[in-house]
């Protein structure tokens, strides 16, 4: 399965996750974010991309910050946490064939992760 693709599941996974700690339905999240219910069960089955101003919406739908989307309803264990400061450290350092390198290695690392979990 492709990054973006993993991606996709894992924001709605997320969104999915916020939604029912927060006690709402898909309708009432779709209501109180201006947006359809057939949408959000598309983000949250990965299916549809969405755009920032909607991520925005659906944040202060659930009273939460649009980073929360990203990082899930719990705290990232400590070491992933550094693990996560590391890699904005480096990215934000690095350059265009830097970048493209960092991409194809993750991708190649998904894959090789994927396979093992078959």
């Amino acid at each position: 399965m492709p990054v973006k693709d993993h991606l996709h599941l894992a924001f709605g996974e997320s969104l999915k996750a916020w939604r029912q700690q927060r006690g709402l339905s898909q309708e009432e999240l779709a209501s109180d974010a201006e947006l359809s219910p057939s949408f959000v069960g598309m983000l949250e089955r990965g299916e549809k991309t969405t755009t920032l101003l909607q991520i925005g919406k659906l944040a202060d739908a659930l009273s939460i910050e649009v980073k929360d989307l990203f990082l899930g309803t719990e705290e990232a264990p400590h070491i992933y946490r550094e693990a996560e400061i590391l890699f904005r450290k480096i990215l934000s350092e690095a350059n265009q064939s830097e970048l493209k390198f960092f991409v194809a290695f993750c991708e190649i690392f998904t894959t090789h992760i994927s396979r093992r979990e078959k």
